[in-house]
């Protein structure tokens, strides 16, 4: 279990044995919990507790999830995702995503949301112990129109959840690529962004030089003038790993929600979650 001692999952397990509304989970899962937050059990406790009451209160995201549905294969179209060959020099996986159809009409948010969490979702669950994880991001393609099609409530609950909840060890958010609407994007997460993930979020323009500095360029897609598989290759093998085993995971982990009614002391609301609903409804993009 590198790391996670054994005893802790069990400890894990018997506190979670005393929260009636939590769901019953396996051990890969407490894992999971216990290897991102540093083997802190009380940071697990309250990871773990996040992670499930987000997945139950955003039912946008979290549900009908199945890889293979039309909708979910339909955000597929539209985005590129997959893990590059090589970690970077301090051991990280390193995540890269793009859009492959610049359409915006095409551009369904909570779609590519749910697509996109459910892809890393089966990435570490083939590598629950990986040291950290560096995010990519290229901007190339991502207008004004994109930024209209954002649903800013479903961006408080994803920040909420891989801030507090989603159980890996966030090491850098690289965007590459940067255009002049970046600022317009910072307007958007800006009220969401904890300092932790802002003091790791940085922005390369044009020749990405900076980015190079601290990942290999030979290590990058062809794409980007490296020497591996294009990212049309990685993002299709990632496609169908998650097309081939995501059902199957989907039908597990659609029964990890939580039991509000069940919950010892105050029941967490979307408000307790997110905050006021509607705070942040509209952005002007003019």
């Amino acid at each position: 279990m590198s790391g996670v001692k054994k005893e802790d999952v069990e400890a894990l397990r018997e506190w979670l044995k005393k929260q009636p509304h939590l769901p019953s989970l396996p051990d890969d899962q407490l894992v999971l919990f216990l290897h991102s937050c540093y083997y802190s059990i009380e940071r697990a406790k309250q990871a773990l507790d996040v992670c499930y009451t987000v997945r139950t209160h955003a039912p946008e995201v979290f549900s009908d999830r199945d890889p293979k549905l039309p909708k979910v294969q339909a955000a597929m179209n539209v985005i590129e995702a997959c893990k590059l060959p090589h970690k970077d020099e301090k051991g990280n996986t390193v995540i890269l995503t793009r859009l492959k159809d610049n359409d915006p009409s095409k551009f369904d948010f909570d779609e590519i949301v749910k697509a996109a969490l459910l892809g890393l979702e089966i990435i570490i669950r083939d590598e629950p112990t990986a040291e950290g994880y560096v995010f990519l991001f290229d901007q190339t393609g991502f207008s004004l129109q994109h930024i209209a099609r954002i649903s800013v409530n479903t961006i408080r609950k994803f920040f909420v959840y891989v801030q507090e909840g989603f159980p890996l060890r966030m090491k850098a958010v690289h965007v590459i690529n940067t255009t002049s609407i970046i600022d317009r994007i910072m307007m958007l997460i800006k009220p969401f962004l904890n300092k932790e993930l802002a003091a790791i979020l940085y922005f390369h323009k044009a020749d990405n030089a900076d980015f190079y500095k601290v990942y290999n360029k030979e290590w990058m897609p062809n794409d980007y003038g490296g020497k591996e598989k294009s990212v049309a290759e990685l993002s299709g093998e990632m496609r169908e790993l998650v097309t081939k085993t995501g059902g199957s995971y989907v039908e597990a982990e659609s029964k990890w929600r939580v039991d509000e009614s069940k919950r010892q002391g105050k029941l967490k609301t979307q408000g307790d979650l997110f905050g006021a609903e509607g705070s942040f409804k509209k952005l002007s993009i003019d």
